[in-house]
């Protein structure tokens, strides 16, 4: 209370300035809000922009998701890339619609500082056994954060089968950055309706779309450790779980992107 606050307003709404080093180098200002299309954004501040190339911190805000890499073209100035603060092109899910970003404009490109922190749905989790599983959707959702890495969290119910003898995965809502296979652990649970029991392990990823699945021996209830890449038999001497309807599957996964 009684605190003197900086917004921006975009002629519909007030944001919150939420940078006080940079309002108080009086460097932040708004272009306004994104036109053009997904990936290819135009803006046109009230104010044009001179040149590019000023160094300068500014804020503008979106009207779409971006599906891909981007551009950006300020005060029809030309078009350049949109990148993020190390220069690589944006992922998709970088920019969520109705939101706003900060944006550091070089001469060539322009460098995006604040990623889509904000959960977003992940529809196509794809759990697959050999063969496509069929499953209901309890949570399933990824972030980006800083530009460069991607949280992804699941929760399944199956309601199909996997083939016995045939390791599990889960596709990935971002491509990740590197196909170190392995390289990226996660946190997995499997539930076995049948057999009532729980089984805990890791998940890692596998390549750059999908990460696969780990779990042996630390559960709860009956039933067999089971090992997720593993063909044939397990250490133990008994055969691998094979994903049936009514099983579930959670899991959380942080990677590159």
């Amino acid at each position: 209370m009684g605190q003197i606050c900086d917004v921006v307003y975009d002629g519909t709404q007030f944001l919150l300035a939420n940078s006080a080093q940079l309002l108080q180098s009086n460097v932040l200002t708004y272009l306004g809000a994104a036109g053009g299309t997904a990936n290819a954004l135009t803006l046109t501040p009230t104010i044009p922009l001179a040149a590019y190339g000023s160094a300068r911190f500014y804020t503008f805000s979106t009207t779409l998701a971006n599906t891909g890499a981007c551009t950006i073209n300020i005060s029809g100035l030309g078009v350049i890339p949109l990148v993020n603060r190390e220069g690589n092109a944006l992922k998709a899910g970088a920019l969520i619609a109705s939101r706003f970003y900060r944006l550091l404009i070089g001469v060539t490109s322009g460098f995006l500082f604040d990623p889509s922190h904000e959960w977003q749905p992940w529809a196509s989790p794809n759990p697959s056994q050999g063969v496509a599983v069929s499953h209901t959707i309890i949570e399933s959702k990824f972030k980006i954060s800083d530009n460069n890495e991607c949280t992804l969290a699941c929760t399944l119910s199956l309601t199909g089968a996997g083939t016995a003898n045939n390791s599990i995965s889960c596709d990935l809502p971002v491509v990740a950055g590197w196909t170190d296979s392995y390289a990226t652990i996660g946190a997995c649970t499997l539930a076995d309706a049948s057999a009532n029991a729980n089984y805990t392990g890791s998940v890692a990823l596998v390549g750059s779309s999908f990460v696969r699945f780990f779990c042996e021996g630390s559960h709860v209830g009956g039933g067999a450790p089971y090992v997720g890449s593993t063909t044939g038999t397990t250490a133990s001497g008994t055969a691998p779980l094979t994903l049936a309807s009514g099983d579930k599957i959670s899991f959380t996964v942080t990677y590159r992107i």
